[in-house]
């Protein structure tokens, strides 16, 4: 995580602030990451101006009471912050921490279409297709899920469920989704 001290030209050169501590609830080199060390992190990324924080777990090591504590935490003691979740489903814990995010009073979520991204499973080219479930929660899967839970989203889920159609035709493989294998239940 970016330690206090550290400040980047567009940060002094007044830029819009965003920050992404991408190992908020677990690091493969420090292993446990004190709720504390976050929340300090959080309000030195406060006074510095940031209003958005991208609170990542990209080693998927979070559990869901966990995720909403942390985020509960963050929401009492830097009420003006707007927090990011990003996970991944290392685990197969992605979406039972979105959930628990949600809870947590989490309303931004980042995710990737068919999870694409962590580690390479094969590769077209250069380029890394699929993960080997390393890799982060799918879009579609938690726009279903937000939906199916009365969570409105605003994306328009056949749309989306046919660009992850597209992709996998693009990429020339199965991404990870469950909504591109089960299909889609919420009628709309």
């Amino acid at each position: 995580m970016l330690s206090p001290g550290r400040t980047s030209n567009a940060w002094r050169a007044g830029r819009r602030r965003r920050a992404s501590p991408s190992s908020a609830f677990g690091c493969p080199i420090q292993g446990d990451v004190p709720l504390e060390d976050v929340l300090a992190l959080v309000r030195w990324y406060a006074d510095l101006g940031v209003h958005k924080v991208l609170f990542g777990d990209t080693t998927g090591v979070a559990h869901p009471l966990q995720v909403e504590r942390v985020f509960e935490k963050i929401r009492e003691r830097v009420p003006g912050l707007v927090p990011i979740a990003h996970f991944h489903n290392t685990r197969g814990t992605g979406l039972a921490n979105c959930v628990a995010a949600l809870r947590g009073g989490v309303t931004h979520f980042d995710a990737a279409m068919g999870g694409i991204g962590g580690r390479p499973k094969f590769t077209k080219g250069d380029y890394p297709i699929v993960s080997d479930y390393t890799g982060n929660v799918c879009t579609e899967d938690l726009v279903a899920l937000f939906e199916e839970m009365g969570v409105r989203t605003g994306i328009d889920l056949d749309r989306l469920e046919a660009v992850g159609r597209l992709g996998e035709e693009i990429l020339g493989g199965e991404l990870h989704s469950h909504v591109l294998r089960a299909g889609l239940r919420v009628k709309h």
